[in-house]
């Protein structure tokens, strides 16, 4: 019976252990990895289509998060093909240091097929032929 009760214990704190563990990772997580920035926190937004050495379309985009909270910087840019979309997602997370900025830029290559390139969602259209 008392070997029942000691097993029980440490069964409860192993899982509170893991527990733990699993609620530090994700906050480790969100705070390196970051959030999607929605488009109306981002200010100076500049799209301009440009032309690199003669070579197919090029879109320019580039902007600043618009966060208050002190060492906000951004923490990635990417971009992804649907179909015939583009679609631009910027995140954003904790940095200090010198590294820490909330500028961004992109050259995003546009091939014939590719009709609009959107940010975060294909409602919200940046650039269309």
């Amino acid at each position: 019976m008392m070997e029942d009760k000691i097993k029980m214990e440490r069964m409860s704190l192993y899982l509170a252990a893991c527990l733990i563990a699993v609620l530090l990772g994700g906050a480790a997580f969100m705070w390196g990895y970051g959030t999607v920035v929605p488009l109306k926190g981002i200010g100076d937004l500049k799209v301009v289509p440009t032309n690199i050495h003669g070579r197919d379309l090029t879109i320019s985009v580039s902007g600043i998060i618009i966060d208050s909270s002190p060492g906000a910087a951004i923490t990635g840019v990417s971009q992804q093909r649907k179909g015939n979309l583009i679609i631009i997602v910027v995140r954003k997370g904790f940095r200090l240091g010198k590294s820490a900025t909330g500028r961004f830029s992109i050259n995003v290559p546009v091939p014939d097929d590719v009709d609009a390139v959107a940010y975060k969602t294909p409602t919200d259209v940046l650039w269309h032929r």
